[in-house]
């Protein structure tokens, strides 16, 4: 942002296809003091579990940056960033 005061918010949606792997959206928007608003760049999220017992699961996943965002919200490059939880 170009340093105004604003308010950000996340509309996060995410899919079982089944019990071990599901993928999600997220799309960031924002909200200056003016009333203007925007959204940032959306991220398309794929996990997977790759192991689970009683008190622990381990997924792993990646989420694909996409450059929708306007140039003040995102950040213009396609990005993959992995994840492991």
């Amino acid at each position: 942002a170009d340093g105004t005061d604003f308010h950000q918010g996340l509309a996060r949606l995410h899919y079982p296809f089944t019990r071990r792997l599901w993928a999600g959206l997220e799309v960031p928007f924002y909200q200056d003091r003016g009333g203007s608003s925007d959204f940032g760049d959306i991220t398309l999220n794929t996990q997977v579990m790759l192991a689970e017992t009683r008190n622990l699961s381990l997924n792993a996943g990646v989420g694909w940056r996409l450059p929708t965002g306007s140039a003040s919200f995102g950040n213009e490059v396609f990005a993959a960033q992995p994840q492991l939880n």
